[in-house]
């Protein structure tokens, strides 16, 4: 018998042709729009953006979420850690608000902001309950578009593996209320039944072995991406999860920057964009004049550790962080051979 996780609901035919043929939500980048399938992030589907603090995952979801709501469709934003930036939001609403009004039937930000809900999710338990009852709620047929932002804090915080974690996680627990992103836009928040504790043990007990801990993790990673899945192909709706780069000892290399979220997670997820910094290169260019007016710290480069079918973008995608969002650089082909060439020429050896 197939457990009512797994289980599509079922949906009028025409509502889901008009979903799947319905445009992405943009990233106003051609270079990401053409990454993530050619109209940006596609209904259907999971994406996942990751990279370290400070790469811009935020400010990419932003751009998603801003640019759906102008289309007038629903944004469920689900925080964990940080709450949503609604000031930086309504500056992109704010910026590109003159040149849609006449297309629109909104003539102020709030009401474009009364389109977006917001979760506020400080455990993995929350998380959990809110998605296995995602059905239950009335609401839902109307959303387009969900951000979670970002799940590797309540998978960290679950199973812990430092001291550091478990420092945080106590701070975390004694921590009794917090004003939520839904008061600040002057709505109710969400049903406070849906954050209730789950009685699990392997989410209640802090301090399990560490061969404990993996297994319990990847089977709940597991269960996530299935929930995720299968909401967003029932529904229709584009599911974009944001996660953070971990460590990982190498023989022989080190270590090196790795995505949170191992490869039983990539399997069900759509597309994976990874996003990290460097110095620039004698061979970076950049088009028009943009380089003279250009602030390195600003620049992000990215590559898709994962596509979807038909989609074929093989190389490395530079853009610059601005207030309004993000501005295209260039692209240019990996070619990981003739970087390994250049740099031990470069070296004394």
């Amino acid at each position: 018998m197939i457990s009512s996780q797994h289980r599509l609901s079922t949906q009028p035919a025409i509502r889901a042709y008009e979903a799947f043929s319905a445009p992405g939500f943009s990233f106003n980048s051609k270079l990401l729009n053409e990454a993530f399938g050619g109209t940006g992030l596609k209904r259907g589907f999971v994406s996942e953006i990751c990279g370290a603090p400070g790469m811009g995952k935020t400010s990419l979801s932003l751009v998603l979420t801003a640019n759906a709501l102008l289309s007038g469709t629903k944004v469920l934003w689900i925080e964990t850690c940080h709450p949503i930036p609604l000031s930086r939001l309504r500056y992109m609403l704010q910026s590109q608000v003159p040149s849609s009004q006449e297309e629109d039937n909104f003539s102020t930000l709030d009401e474009y902001l009364q389109l977006l809900d917001v979760y506020y999710a400080p455990s993995l338990a929350n998380l959990l309950v809110y998605l296995k009852t995602f059905d239950d709620d009335l609401k839902q047929d109307d959303i387009g578009l969900i951000i979670i932002d970002n799940l590797s804090m309540p998978i960290q915080l679950a199973f812990p593996t430092c001291p550091d974690d478990y420092a945080y996680l106590r701070q975390r627990r004694s921590t009794s209320s917090r004003k939520t992103s839904m008061e600040s836009l002057g709505k109710e928040n969400m049903d406070s039944g849906l954050e209730k504790e789950v009685a699990s043990k392997e989410l209640i007990d802090p301090f399990p072995s560490s061969q404990t801990n993996l297994n319990k993790r990847k089977r709940v990673v597991g269960d996530i991406n299935s929930m995720l899945s299968r909401i967003s192909a029932a529904y229709q709706i584009a599911i974009l999860v944001t996660t953070q780069m971990t460590s990982k000892v190498v023989s022989g290399m080190g270590a090196k920057l790795i995505p949170f979220l191992s490869t039983n997670w990539l399997d069900k997820v759509s597309s994976r964009l990874v996003l990290y910094c460097r110095h620039p290169m004698e061979n970076d260019k950049f088009d028009g004049n943009f380089e003279s007016n250009i602030s390195h710290q600003s620049l992000r480069y990215a590559y898709m550790a994962k596509q979807l079918p038909g989609t074929s973008i093989d190389s490395e995608l530079l853009f610059y962080v601005t207030e309004n969002g993000l501005m295209d650089c260039r692209s240019l082909p990996i070619n990981s051979s003739q970087r390994r060439k250049r740099s031990l020429m470069e070296t004394d050896l």
